[in-house]
């Protein structure tokens, strides 16, 4: 018992020492009450690919009611294994210390007012190799209490991995990029055929590296351990593969070769995409979508693309007042400065010359584009020569991509580039691309199950760029976006055209579903162009929706030309080169945009500009709608039109809650407009329409008359007609309100036709608004109608330019027919093809303006001659003259389509049983849906490969040359050269061609054929097949020695 005793009292003194020293946490902090504050935080998880075998990276969603809460956030907790880790805040710091290092200077230099961001991360480090761990989070308020937790997150590591350090294959490094080695760093390198030699060799040897990683593996550059000292690995176009990290360490950077023969030329953006580009310095691609994954890209060093030199002097930007200062050395190895490239365009960057000067600002930029000039195909032009520059990196079909850590210096084209790949993390990267021409920092093109955190950007064009396509080969009717569904948060951007969410221009599939969250924006750059920039053009086609940019902090420390919110229906692209069909049936749509609880200090700029709706004579008029502007404190601006709000053409728009305007909110064409609390400005609410009614349809032949209550103060109505055609409904006429009794009209359609009519109330004048349609069906009677009413004077029908034809579009134009009776309520086109093994294709082009000139026939079969003819039909369905027909001929365009095997397709094997008896291979060309419809011109055949690797070497992903032609099934593959007792797999692939292409700047500026150059029978570097299928049937064979061992080989 005294023993007992003792041990219990010294337990006890213990423990408050321990309480007061700090052995042992200290006790948790009051819990809000069940029905107080706050929620849990929703969707703790892990981003793709963001772990490894010591680490696992984690993330959050605010508590739902966040905004709402009287004590807010500050800070969040987090949980492993039931023992709290600390602050996400402190976490952040440790981890990210760059970029946080940027965001302590803001907030220590600029207003206290401004908008302090919450981490919603936080880093586990120092972790058991594939161990399961548990976390939960929780919220951290401003009275120090905390909410509950967040659901509890399994977690496994990852299991130590295989390292490839690609030295031991030859890779090599150079510790000085000037003196001896200055052509490095010199376009062409300077053509000086030594150094040309050893990078292409150096290229050869990191390539093996990469080749030789296994499943589950990691390639590792070594680095110096100091990023102000590196070792420059120079090379040319790398590939990686599926299931491996390819790891830089500090102190190491992956240098791109000046050389533009150093990157395969058979890039296509889209796979509807005509013009060639080229591949970057780091690629992962694959037309067979989904068949590479999980490629991790990481790291403390960096990734240099040569692109552009450094302008004079110093080479680095004029520091602000708000750059950091910090007392602790600089991470990135740049001394808390940052580069400065020079500002180039498609004339200066290699000055059309071959030779270098000081004039030429381009490095690889400017090879790139001189080469391309010399290698120009019939009817390219400048456009297409500017845009064959290599990116950084290029991504195409992979599922699982994840960026962490690394540095992105001067790209001669764009930053990190991904295309039609899913789950993909960005995390805390610093991005230096500042004042390169195209410099955009990521950029996800048709790409989905996005993070972007953590990260720092510093970029010579969009920082965190979006696309989804052009026109009408990508038309989405589909609720699904083509691009997007992910978050950007807890990011620093410097400099960037678009900030924080670059959405547009190409917006043909839809983009959106993405919420832009706690981020800082402090630029300084004149060229600055919006936090939130949205863009197209009318003729694109698609739109964005569904987008929140909620909870951040802006500040300006230079005078830009733009504005912190840009909404721009009217956007043009003088480089573009991609030809696509235009939009002339969806309007392009902007729609659902939140921007709330921001605040801007020191602007020069509107806070929110909305020019007029684009037009254009092919397209609908762009639609604008359901935006909500809230919580918005300018902090301070100057200049005429700092912290002004300017709109034009937007409807379902609301203003709530903004202080620090300069003058009163400018409407212009815009309905049901909400304004609440808004400085300098009056309140002010749409016109009420919110009475009820039915609308009542009496028919009498092909008449029916329309009758419904008067809707509150509506002084017009407008009255809408749906043919059920699936083109929705057309406007057929407007209705002057005559009071309060009923109102009533009369409309004449096609008879024996069923429809669905509406009426719209609407108001006019400052305070527009439409009310909710009244609609009913209804089916017109029989009736014989008399001779057409339509004029019958000629609308000169032709192709809008007669020179200009597309893949599978054209465009029309006519004036405008009348029908003085009825009205004209659409044309009907027919393209009729020459050859019957073709489709006949009908069109309805319905015009919604008076300024429609034509309309942009789609979906046209490539390589194909048709016959085009136009007639009117007026709204009793009377048909007037029929014109044409008018003859075209698409052009011969890329197949979209990979080749696809069936799912039990088999290779079958004979001889090969020991090393030195040639293998045959036979594999049934029955198996393979090749879409070519039996054109051997667009189908490659087949190319054989052991190990993943083509029998015909080249790269995997670039690689062109088939290996069978079409129309045969059987190869003969020699093994010499193998190893005894070593598996090795053998795999068949089918490709389709991706040589016959269009130019063209896009859209209405159309495109045209071309299939040859003008000096060689290929451009530079350009290959001519290259749409592989990713899958077809495999075998796995082990061979020996000789035959004296037969019996054991196995299959």
């Amino acid at each position: 018992m005294k023993m007992k005793k003792n041990t219990h009292m010294i337990c006890s003194f213990m423990l408050v020492l321990a309480l007061l020293v700090g052995l042992f946490p200290v006790m948790p902090v009051p819990v809000h009450a069940a029905g107080g504050y706050s929620g849990a935080p929703q969707k703790l998880s892990v981003p793709p690919l963001a772990f490894d075998e010591s680490k696992i990276v984690l993330t959050w969603e605010k508590p739902d009611d966040y905004y709402t809460s009287a004590v807010k956030i500050v800070d969040y907790e987090v949980f492993r294994d039931g023992v709290s880790l600390g602050l996400a805040s402190d976490n952040f710091k440790e981890n990210y210390s760059y970029v946080n290092a940027y965001m302590d200077a803001f907030y220590g230099k600029l207003s206290a007012q401004h908008h302090r961001v919450s981490i919603l991360s936080f880093t586990a480090t120092g972790l058991a190799p594939k161990t399961n761990y548990e976390f939960k989070v929780r919220a951290v308020y401003a009275d120090k209490t905390t909410s509950a937790f967040s659901a509890p997150l399994i977690f496994s590591t990852a299991a130590t991995p295989i390292v490839i350090d690609a030295a031991n294959y030859g890779a090599s490094y150079i510790t000085s990029i000037s003196g001896v080695n200055a052509d490095y760093k010199i376009r062409r390198a300077n053509n000086n055929a030594t150094v040309i030699k050893k990078i292409e060799d150096n290229t050869a040897a990191i390539q093996a590296a990469i080749d030789a990683t296994p499943s589950g593996g990691k390639v590792v550059l070594k680095g110096s351990g100091d990023n102000a000292a590196p070792r420059y690995y120079t090379s040319g176009a790398l590939f990686l593969h599926s299931n491996m990290t390819f790891e830089i360490e500090k102190g190491a950077v992956l240098l791109s070769s000046p050389v533009f023969d150093h990157y395969s030329r058979s890039l296509l953006v889209y796979p509807y995409s005509q013009d060639i580009r080229t591949y970057g310095l780091l690629n992962a691609v694959t037309w067979d979508y989904g068949s590479l994954e999980n490629i991790r890209i990481v790291g403390k060093g960096a990734i240099d693309g040569n692109g552009w030199k450094n302008t004079a002097g110093s080479g680095l930007q004029t520091k602000t007042a708000n750059d950091p200062s910090p007392g602790f050395a600089d991470p990135t190895g740049n001394g808390w400065s940052l580069p400065n490239y020079q500002e180039g365009n498609n004339t200066n960057v290699d000055n059309n010359s071959e030779t270098d000067s000081a004039s030429v600002r381009g490095i690889l930029a400017a090879d790139a584009m001189w080469q391309s000039r010399q290698d120009q195909t019939p009817n390219a032009g400048t456009a297409q020569f500017y845009n064959a520059r290599p990116n950084l990196t290029v991504a195409r079909g992979v599922h699982g991509l994840y960026y962490e850590g690394l540095t992105f210096y001067n790209p001669a084209f764009h930053g990190i580039v991904s295309y039609q790949s899913e789950q993909i993390a960005v995390n805390g990267v610093s991005v230096m691309s500042f004042d390169a021409n195209n410099g955009d920092g990521v950029e996800f093109g048709d790409c989905l199950d996005l993070m972007v955190m953590n990260s720092f950007w510093d970029t010579g064009d969009d920082a965190i760029n979006f696309a989804a396509g052009q026109g009408t080969v990508v038309r989405n009717l589909a609720n699904k976006v083509a691009s997007g569904e992910g978050r950007v948060v807890n990011n620093f951007v410097r400099n960037g055209h678009g900030g924080l969410l670059a959405m547009g221009s190409h917006t043909g599939g839809w983009m959106g579903d993405m919420v832009a969250e706690e981020n800082v924006y402090n630029t300084s750059e004149t060229g600055s162009k919006g936090v939130l920039r949205i863009k197209s053009g009318a003729t694109t086609g698609g739109g964005i929706r569904n987008i929140a940019v909620r909870d951040n902090a802006v500040n300006y420390t230079a005078a830009t030309e733009n504005s912190t919110i840009v909404i721009d229906t009217s956007y043009s692209d003088g480089n573009a080169s991609t030809a696509f069909g235009p939009e002339s049936e969806q309007p392009l749509t902007f729609e659902n945009i939140l921007v709330r609880n921001m605040t801007v200090s020191n602007t020069t700029i509107p806070l929110i500009s909305a020019a007029a709706p684009g037009s254009s004579g092919y397209a609908k008029s762009p639609v604008l709608r359901n935006f909500k502007f809230e919580d918005i404190k300018i902090l301070n601006y100057s200049g005429s039109t700092g912290g002004t709000i300017a709109i034009n053409g937007l409807s379902d728009v609301t203003f709530r809650n903004i202080t620090g305007l300069q003058n009163a909110i400018t409407t212009t064409n815009s309905k049901n407009v909400t304004i609440e609390n808004v400085d300098k400005t009056t309140d002010r609410k749409p016109d009420a329409l919110n009475a009820s009614g039915a609308l009542t349809v009496m028919v009498n032949t092909n008449n029916i008359t329309l009758t419904w209550p008067a809707i509150g103060n509506a002084t017009q109505y407008v009255v809408l007609v749906d043919m059920l055609d699936g083109h929705g409904y057309q406007q057929n006429k407007i209705v002057a309100s005559t009071g309060s009794g009923p109102q009533s009209t009369v409309i004449a359609l096609r008879p024996s036709t069923s429809y669905k009519v509406a009426v719209r109330p609407e108001t006019i004048g400052t305070n527009a608004s439409y009310g909710k349609l009244l609609e009913a069906p209804v089916t017109t009677g029989a009736a014989t109608l008399g001779g057409s009413t339509i004029s019958t004077a000629s609308p000169n029908f032709r192709v809008r330019a007669a020179d200009i034809t597309g893949i599978s579009w054209q465009d029309f134009a006519w004036n405008t027919v009348t029908d003085a009776v009825y009205g004209v309520h659409y044309y009907e086109l027919t393209a009729t093809p020459k050859n019957p093994k073709y489709a006949t294709k009908k069109y309805k082009a319905y015009f919604d303006t008076s300024t429609r000139k034509g309309y942009s026939l789609w979906g046209l079969d490539d390589g194909v001659t048709y016959d085009v003819t136009m007639k009117a039909i007026n709204w009793v369905g009377q048909e007037g003259p029929q014109w044409g027909p008018v003859t075209i001929t698409t052009v011969p365009g890329t197949l979209m389509q990979i080749p696809k095997w069936a799912p039990d397709s088999k290779l079958t094997v004979s001889g090969g049983k020991w090393i030195g008896q040639d293998m045959t291979i036979t594999w049934n060309e029955k198996d393979v849906t090749d879409y070519s419809n039996g054109d051997t011109a667009r189908f490659a055949g087949y190319r054989i490969l052991v190990n993943g690797v083509p029998v015909d070497g080249g790269a995997v992903q670039a690689n062109a040359k088939p290996t069978v032609q079409p129309g045969q099934h059987t190869y003969v593959l020699s093994t010499v050269g193998f190893l005894p007792n070593t598996p090795y797999t053998i795999s068949v692939e089918a490709g389709s061609e991706i040589l016959k292409y269009a130019s063209g700047a896009g859209g209405l500026s159309g495109s045209t054929g071309f299939t040859g150059t003008k000096n060689t029978t290929l451009p530079r570097n350009q290959v001519t097949f290259g749409k592989w299928t990713g899958h077809g049937p495999s075998v796995t064979r082990t061979l020996l020695s000789g035959p004296a061992t037969d019996a054991s080989v196995t299959r």
